[in-house]
């Protein structure tokens, strides 16, 4: 595993907290019409793309530990 590695999967955990505590409440209507909330959860899917990237790109071996799901989002 790259030094780095253990970093950037925090990275992305962090993120998907974020985006879960920022849309808990929120329903589609009222999500749509937040555009706080809205750039809040697309900065952090930005965030995880960026750090699955820099995965794939330094470490080949990890995204082979990581679930399929995880490629939907990058």
């Amino acid at each position: 595993m790259h030094p780095k590695s253990p970093k950037w999967l925090q990275d992305i955990a962090d993120a998907c907290a974020l985006i879960r505590r920022a849309t808990q409440d929120q329903t589609l209507v009222g999500y749509e019409q937040d555009a706080v909330v809205r750039s809040a959860v697309e900065r952090n899917f930005e965030i995880i793309g960026e750090a699955l990237n820099r995965i794939r790109r330094t470490d080949p071996e990890t995204p082979s530990m990581t679930t399929s799901s995880l490629s939907a989002i990058s």
